[in-house]
């Protein structure tokens, strides 16, 4: 896992021991694996996964469609609260 390379952590690295060296590992589990193991709280990393997510998608968005870098920026601090909200609302929610 590059996060054991990048951020090396005794409790991530036993985690990423027990798991076979070619098993794939889908990327938000991977995400949670990583922020648990480096005892980020569930809220804000949920906020980073979704800004993340966010900002990908308005990447896309930016090499598309004629919008730009600033509207690109624009659009991803007009969707910051609902990130929030989602995130903050996310943990005590359903499947």
């Amino acid at each position: 896992m590059a996060v054991c390379a990048a951020w090396p952590n005794d409790r991530l690295k036993a985690l990423t021991e027990a798991f076979a060296a070619d098993m794939p590992v889908a990327y938000p589990i991977a995400v949670a694996i990583a922020a648990a193991a480096h005892s980020i709280p569930l809220v804000p990393a949920l906020t980073a996964y979704l800004n993340a997510f966010v900002a990908n998608l308005v990447s896309a968005g930016v090499r598309a469609v004629p919008i730009g870098q600033t509207d690109g920026q624009r659009i991803i601090a007009a969707l910051a609260p609902l990130v929030e909200a989602t995130a903050t609302a996310a943990p005590s929610q359903s499947l």
